[in-house]
């Protein structure tokens, strides 16, 4: 077979090609690093490039061999320090600049300061340990420190809660790391890591993140300020996670320390009521009425409990006192026509023949279409509560006119 002269060509080039990939090395990870380094000295010297080179350094980390290198989280905290010295001179001389990166630089080295500290740590062949960095690294942050949580105030004001999350989570964490330990932050400064914990637990809360909102969990309820405002967000970040153990459980929790703090009182109830748990649900409202006496709520909710108890008596007695005190109140006149009404159904099962108990029935029937007609008048978008109701008492009072009217209204209802 005859080869072409282009095909001699194309073939030459081909193997050239081969053969230059063959000879070609990888390249040392540790050399490209040292020659960075080199490279890039002089310009962290003069703050010139810091922030391109910053990016390159971090690459150098992306090889495993790399991450134990101490030059590297030298280099990089040199390029982030000064990018924020210049950030800070900017806005003392109120030059325009980006306030949102004065925060992230600050936290950004406390992040390399800290994964140094862990390398510097580390016991030597001989089994001892020479820390070279941390009690200067440590001083210097300490004196920033403040700024991590002051940085997490400025994110929430600007509703950016997951910026805000890392600063309170970088400010908290502090109190865990080594570098850190001759501060003594989990005692020296306890109050001011609850309040942070706060302010984390509700910026997860603000960020919709289950996860975040929990992560301080137990440091922030030691925030007596704002404790029923935390075991709120927690209660809500369980229930975002479906567990509804452990929500229900903070609910009365929270619930056990302040029964009149909104948040706790309607969710119980759902939760008990919807799980026909109506004694639980009694105790609770009976609680909160303990805590609130006047709460036109509270006892509107009692009364609907009662009805669903069977005490229509009771029901009845409550709804009337609700009534007496507040007569645009809409729920009292449904729990007060429905108690007469089943009352009346009840009287009916005990005897068909005794005009007595037919004349209780008939005025017991009374009774509730007074109630019930009101709650129309007042609610009279809610025909799914009321037709039902007074289909029956139109229908045991022989009221031809009115029964055949809410027939049409049952009828739309199908």
């Amino acid at each position: 077979m005859k080869i072409s002269r282009l095909g001699y060509i194309l073939l030459i080039m081909l193997f050239m090609t081969v053969s230059a990939s063959a000879d070609k090395k990888p390249v040392d990870p540790v050399k490209k690093a040292k020659k960075t380094l080199s490279s890039v000295s002089d310009d962290l010297k003069k703050g010139k490039n810091l922030a391109n080179h910053e990016k390159t350094l971090y690459a150098l980390l992306g090889d495993s061999v790399n991450r134990s290198n101490e030059k590297i989280y030298l280099a990089i905290y040199t390029a982030q320090r000064k990018q924020y010295e210049q950030i800070n001179e900017k806005l003392y001389l109120k030059q325009k600049t980006d306030t949102a990166e004065l925060f992230n630089m600050c936290r950004k080295m406390f992040l390399t300061l800290e994964t140094l500290d862990s390398i510097d740590a580390r016991a030597d062949k001989n089994g001892q340990q020479k820390l070279k960095y941390r009690d200067s690294h440590s001083q210097y942050l300490n004196g920033l420190r403040k700024n991590l949580y002051a940085g997490g105030a400025y994110f929430i004001r600007n509703q950016k809660y997951d910026k805000a999350f890392e600063m309170y989570d970088t400010y908290i964490n502090t109190s865990e790391q080594p570098l850190f330990s001759k501060y003594d932050y989990p005692s020296a400064d306890a109050e001011k890591l609850r309040k942070a914990a706060y302010w984390a637990s509700y910026s997860g809360y603000k960020a919709k993140d289950a996860d975040m909102t929990l992560k301080y969990k137990d440091l922030a309820v030691g925030d007596t300020v704002n404790v029923d405002y935390v075991r709120q967000y927690i209660a809500n970040a369980y229930y975002l996670k479906n567990d509804t153990a452990n929500s229900l459980k903070t609910l009365n929790e929270g619930f056990d320390h302040n029964p009149c703090f909104p948040f706790f009182f309607p969710r119980l109830i759902d939760y008990y009521t919807a799980t026909g748990q109506m004694t639980e649900a009694l105790d609770i409202v009976n609680r909160a009425i303990a805590c609130d006496s006047t709460s036109q709520l509270y006892l509107s909710v009692k009364s609907s409990i009662l009805l669903n108890l069977g005490l229509y008596d009771e029901t009845i007695a409550l709804s009337d006192d609700i009534i007496a005190r507040n007569d645009s109140l809409a729920e009292p006149y449904f729990n007060a026509g429905s108690a007469y009404a089943n009352k009346a159904a009840e009287m009916e099962k005990m005897s068909t023949s005794m005009s007595k108990v037919k004349k209780n029935v008939k005025n017991t029937y009374s009774k509730a279409r007074t109630y019930m007609e009101k709650y129309r008048a007042l609610m009279p978008e809610q025909k799914k509560k009321w037709a039902p109701v007074l289909y029956r008492i139109y229908l045991n009072l022989n009221l031809g006119k009115q029964f055949s009217e809410i027939e049409n209204v049952m009828k739309q209802l199908k």
